[in-house]
């Protein structure tokens, strides 16, 4: 991942309103709980769906009312630098109409866009330690998806969670490596490209498409991941018969996208259908369209980014 970051739960607040005094220790718990974080990874950031001010720890009590006077203000520039822009607010729901993933909810039926953000770029979250769904170091997620045919169906996922001081301590191996993780440039990935995939073929179209992926942080680690996968699944075909294919693969496009599936081969100098395409690992909603080259026993990749 490019920039790591966590996302903050920002409805994990008390259900009913506190007493000041109570309302003060959530708010100093989830303060330790931060610094503890940026003490290990200096790198992170933290993103939340409102602003940070807005945030309410218990019904009309935010994080601005009860984080007012100037004894605060050491503890508002701490987390001025800690958060970012948030993702949420700016195209979330466009974001996911993208994305296999549906809806996140929390063993309490809670729907979270935290826990969906986390999903999708393979992170964490933050939040206040309040009631059963987000007192754990991991939170047990009801993920609903839709499957090529726009079918539902579930999952359940365990996503790192913070919310005190020693949850952090149990995560903190991840934490300490989360965004140190090299990812070679689109320069480097197309100069190396034939000899660290040894088994695809690309086309001239790719090298702009990784270029585009290559600034996306998450898309792109995914979309390198898988296709080492397929490159390893090329390795292993002799070019005889269908390859074994070690992720969720499709054959062939519907119809009404058949079109955008045909793409101009320089060496061949043809246009062929790249129907076949393969899914990114995880909740990016990536495809990698190929075909099949027996004479070359090759995969011969077409397209990598988003679905068509």
């Amino acid at each position: 991942m490019a920039a790591p970051v966590l996302f903050l739960e920002s409805a994990s607040g008390h259900e009913e309103p506190l007493c000041s005094e109570d309302a003060i220790k959530t708010v100093n718990l989830l303060i330790q709980t931060l610094r503890r974080v940026r003490r290990l990874n200096a790198k992170i950031s933290l993103n939340s769906k409102v602003a940070l001010t807005g945030c309410e720890v218990a019904p009309g009590q935010t994080l601005q009312m009860l984080l007012a006077g100037p004894q605060h203000h050491e503890t508002w520039l701490f987390l001025k630098e800690f958060h970012t822009k948030s993702p949420f607010s700016e195209g979330f729901e466009k974001w996911l109409s993208k994305a296999e993933l549906f809806e996140a909810k929390t063993i309490c039926g809670q729907p979270s866009e935290a826990l969906a953000w986390a999903i999708l770029l393979e992170t964490g979250t933050i939040s206040f330690h309040t009631h059963s769904g987000w007192l754990q170091p991991w939170v047990s997620v009801d993920c609903l998806s839709l499957d090529e045919d726009g079918e539902e169906y579930h999952q359940q996922k365990e996503i790192p969670n913070a919310s005190v001081p020693s949850h952090v301590d149990e995560h903190q191996e991840w934490l300490k490596t989360l965004g140190f993780e090299k990812l070679p440039s689109a320069k480097q990935f197309w100069m190396d490209r034939e000899s660290q995939f040894a088994g695809l073929r690309f086309l001239a179209c790719v090298k702009n498409q990784i270029n585009d992926l290559a600034t996306s942080g998450a898309p792109y680690k995914q979309a390198l991941k898988t296709l080492e996968v397929l490159n390893q699944d090329s390795l292993d075909w002799d070019g005889q018969g269908i390859p074994v294919f070690s992720i969720k693969e499709a054959d062939g496009e519907h119809d009404q996208r058949r079109q955008s599936s045909n793409f101009y081969d320089d060496l061949t100098d043809t246009e062929q259908e790249f129907g076949r395409h393969i899914y990114f690992t995880g909740g990016i909603p990536g495809r990698i369209h190929f075909r099949l080259s027996p004479s070359e026993k090759k995969f011969v990749v077409a397209y990598v980014g988003f679905k068509l």
